[in-house]
């Protein structure tokens, strides 16, 4: 897979890429995976 080059996003403050619901303490990161 190729997704061609990298760019730097200074503005991000957090990225979260998952499989499940939420953390261990129940906080939803992406609730409709």
């Amino acid at each position: 897979i190729d997704a061609g080059e990298w760019e730097l996003v200074p503005k991000v403050a957090a990225l979260c890429i998952g499989n499940a619901k939420s953390f261990g303490g129940g906080m939803k990161i992406t609730p409709h995976a």
